[in-house]
């Protein structure tokens, strides 16, 4: 029987899609008959930028998956929705130059993020653990949009001295670390909410949804692997990303293993819609706009992976 192929994007070389690349390397997206050409891009909605015509009757999915629903809410273009999140915690840490060693230190000073992107909802919750208010005590700068050196870019932006504070998701954390810069505190540590994955058009989720299905299922299955075989996780993200070392990439994975999971807890992802819309000033779609749940629940049944489910 012949693969449906499937284009997937995401903007960085990052640990939030080691789920997917582990789902690729050992075949379940094959198992589950689909087949994916993986692309590099920092292009937040890619139907409307040819991707149709250079891989034609390809539905389009993109990672990780965990601002995208409501950037395009707020930017007013077509609405992306969420079909799977893997983690439970948000991943970005918020990070100093030397000599900054307290949160508190960052009042004043020049902050990188993407201002698109999680990283800056992440550094904005972090900044307010500190007593700085994101919108009146800091400059913010957005990160040069580089694919796949997205994230790198923002880590040696802050290496060079020429900001005071990032957000860094993983390993870039660990990687700013090791450069001198000081670890302050992560989003992850002070609040809970679904994140990354993978999200697509409705149009998609209308027209291809046992192609959807499948998608997910693989994601789950490779979420599960990740979670629970470190080994074989570092080596194929080590694979793909050749610019880390194993020590690094383990050290992340130690911090963050525990957060790859299919979250079920609706309320959860019920707070990060108000919180997102809160910060970007927007009024509240109807859930159904940011996550469509169905192929997950339907999913984890199917997997015998389905332990609780709370509306």
């Amino acid at each position: 029987m012949a693969l449906q192929e499937i284009v997937m994007t995401a903007p960085a070389f990052t640990m939030n899609v080691c789920a997917h690349w582990v789902a690729m390397d050992k075949g379940f997206f094959q198992e589950e008959g689909i087949k994916v050409n993986f692309v590099f891009t920092d292009i937040p909605f890619h139907m409307s930028t040819g991707w149709e015509t250079k891989f034609p009757n390809q539905p389009v999915f993109q990672a990780p998956g965990g601002s995208p629903p409501f950037n395009t809410h707020r930017e007013g273009k077509t609405q992306l929705t969420n079909v799977i999140s893997i983690q439970d915690h948000p991943g970005h840490h918020l990070l100093s130059r030397p000599g900054i060693t307290e949160g508190a230190g960052l009042k004043g000073k020049k902050l990188i993020a993407s201002l698109r992107g999680a990283s800056y909802i992440d550094a904005r919750i972090a900044l307010r653990h500190y007593g700085v208010d994101p919108d009146k005590d800091v400059v913010w700068t957005a990160s040069e949009e580089v694919p796949p050196d997205t994230e790198r870019s923002r880590i040696d932006a802050l290496a060079r001295g020429e900001v005071d504070g990032v957000s860094a998701g993983p390993p870039h954390w660990v990687m700013a670390i090791k450069m001198g810069c000081t670890k302050l505190i992560s989003a992850r540590d002070l609040v809970q909410w679904p994140d990354d994955g993978l999200v697509t058009t409705r149009d998609v989720i209308e027209k291809h949804p046992d192609v959807c299905k499948a998608v997910v299922r693989a994601l789950m299955r490779g979420t599960e692997f990740v979670r629970m075989n470190k080994e074989e996780t570092l080596d194929v993200f080590l694979r793909h990303n050749t610019f880390v070392d194993r020590d690094t990439a383990a050290a992340c994975y130690d911090v963050i293993h525990n957060d790859w999971c299919v979250c079920t807890d609706m309320s959860l992802y019920r707070k990060k819609i108000e919180y997102y819309c809160k910060e970007y000033g927007l009024e509240p779609k109807p859930f159904d706009s940011y996550y469509e749940m169905r192929f997950v629940r339907e999913a984890l049944e199917e997997l015998k992976l389905l332990r609780s489910w709370k509306d």
